[in-house]
């Protein structure tokens, strides 16, 4: 997941939003964030994520998202559902994306903490490739 803010496109929409990349490598997503220091492990995503990023991909081996902490236009929203309490990472609801019912509850580990102190209780996204 490459953190790289970009301005919006979109003149009601003011403040950069994060352009974040995932890539595969045989059947394991990983975020591409190589300033990341922490276990190499955090990057990969797994279970309902990793369904998440399979359905989103439609057989790419990369994608890229717009996300950000406040709406957007055309943005699809996950919101948090529970925490373990300590920095470790949080869940969020996705109950639809791109006009589809999907009904996910994806992890977000502890690499969700990179530029911020405390869990969003929303999160959009919106795929752009």
């Amino acid at each position: 997941m490459r953190l790289r803010k970009v301005r919006s496109r979109f003149a009601l929409y003011p403040h950069p939003m994060y352009t974040v990349t995932y890539y595969k490598l045989g059947n394991a997503w990983f975020l591409d964030l190589p300033e990341y220091t922490g276990p190499s492990a955090d990057l990969e995503r797994v279970g309902s994520f990793h369904d998440f990023l399979e359905l989103a991909a439609r057989g790419q081996t990369t994608l890229v998202f717009h996300v950000d902490t406040k709406p957007f236009q055309d943005a699809d929203v996950m919101q948090l559902t529970g925490s373990s309490g300590e920095k470790t990472g949080g869940y969020y609801h996705l109950a639809s994306f791109q006009g589809q019912p999907i009904d996910l509850e994806l992890w977000y580990n502890r690499v969700i903490y990179t530029g911020q102190e405390e869990l969003p209780q929303f999160i959009y996204i919106r795929k752009i490739s």
